[in-house]
């Protein structure tokens, strides 16, 4: 499948047969064993089973003032996730709940930001 990730979270259902419309990768690709006890004739194969990558984006502001000969003072701003840029979860992979099998249920990522002063003599 191909595509930004947004347009495949499987948050799409369509509404006659309760399927899910926008996968994360292709669920018609994958089949159930007959059995709990069968093993399957092609061995697994799970590097092509990650989930969409993370991205965070980091930022430092600093400004040094002197205020005597030897008084100096350091404000510091550090912020990560200064996008707000979601880390989208990796895919349902349990093929027996054909609800979640290759839908993405969970993000992460929120911007934080900290501010430090610092005196120095």
């Amino acid at each position: 499948m191909s595509g930004p990730v947004e347009k495949r979270l499987g948050d799409q259902l369509d509404p006659v047969t309760r399927q899910v419309v926008n996968p994360c990768f292709d669920i018609n690709a994958w089949k159930s064993l007959p059995t709990q006890y069968m093993i399957s004739p092609e061995p697994p194969r799970l590097s092509y089973l990650r989930g969409p990558s993370n991205k965070d984006t980091y930022a430092s502001l600093i400004k040094r003032v002197q205020i005597k000969e030897r008084v100096t003072v350091t404000m510091r701003l550090d912020a990560s996730g200064v996008f707000n840029t979601p880390n989208w979860g990796n895919p349902g992979t349990n093929l027996a709940n054909k609800a979640t099998f290759g839908v993405i249920t969970s993000a992460s990522g929120h911007r934080k930001a900290q501010v430090a002063l610092r005196v120095a003599f």
